[in-house]
């Protein structure tokens, strides 16, 4: 695990930034990084997830997953998942809720895509 990933979340989760109406909201990566969930538990803000689908799984590994480790899957709820990696002729597809969206990333690369998922939720 990163520690300085798990530091920076352990922070933000600490520190509620103020969302819409004033409501308190923090948005996480539905990353598989051991402690997130109890770090949630801890914190007065409303906590969402977004995350990307088993297919594009292996494009997002986590530190430990680069140096050999299991790949982990996530079984968190999302609110938003990143479906579909954009290409040449497709758009890069999401889920919002239950709803499926094509959108074009004018941004290269996966995690820009990724991105994108979490800031359009």
């Amino acid at each position: 695990m990163d520690s300085s990933v798990f530091e920076q979340t352990e922070f933000a989760l600490c520190t509620p930034v103020a969302g819409a109406g004033g409501l308190a909201q923090q948005i996480l990566p539905d990353a598989p990084i051991t402690g997130i969930a109890a770090l949630a538990a801890q914190t007065g803000a409303q906590v969402s997830y977004y995350g990307v689908s088993r297919d594009l799984r292996e494009f997002f590994p986590t530190d430990e997953e680069l140096y050999g480790g299991p790949v982990h899957h996530s079984e968190q709820q999302t609110s938003a998942e990143l479906l579909r990696l954009p290409g040449a002729e497709t758009p890069l597809r999401m889920r919002i809720g239950a709803t499926e969206h094509d959108i074009d990333l004018r941004a290269e690369g996966p995690h820009n895509a990724q991105n994108a998922t979490g800031a359009l939720h």
